[in-house]
C-alpha cells in the first residue's frame, strides 16, 4: 500500500494568557496585593455592629445574610425571653464566626 502526500498539521491555537500578579511599590514579589488578605479585627468590628456583616466582608454573604435574617427575626418576636436569648446568641456567634472565618481565609491562602 502506499501512502499519499503527508501535510504538516496546523499549529495548535494559543492558549488563554499566563495569568499575572500585580505587584505594589515594596512588596515581594511572592506575596498577592494587601488587598487580597482579610483583617479578622475589622470582620469582628462588622459583626459587633450589625450580626452577620463580618461574614459577608468575609465573602461568605449567604451566611451572614441568614444570621442577619435570624437576628432581625428574633428582635422583632422580642415579646418573649427566649427570642432575646437567642439573638444574643447569634449576635455572639456572628462575631466569633466573623473572626475565625477572616483567619480561615488568610490561612487558606497563605496570608498567615
Amino acid at each position: 500500500m502506499t501512502q499519499g502526500p503527508q501535510y504538516p498539521l496546523p499549529p495548535p491555537p494559543p492558549g488563554p494568557p499566563a495569568p499575572t500578579q500585580q505587584q505594589w511599590p515594596g512588596q515581594p514579589a511572592s506575596q498577592p496585593p494587601a488587598a487580597a488578605r482579610k483583617n479578622p479585627t475589622v470582620s469582628l468590628i462588622c459583626s459587633l455592629l450589625l450580626p452577620g456583616v463580618g461574614q459577608m466582608v468575609n465573602g461568605e454573604t449567604g451566611k451572614g445574610i441568614l444570621m442577619l435574617a435570624g437576628w432581625i427575626v428574633c428582635w422583632l418576636l422580642f415579646l418573649t425571653l427566649v427570642p432575646i436569648l437567642i439573638a444574643i446568641g447569634i449576635w455572639v456567634w456572628a462575631m466569633v464566626d466573623a473572626y475565625r472565618g477572616a483567619v480561615r481565609w488568610n490561612i487558606a491562602r497563605g496570608l498567615g
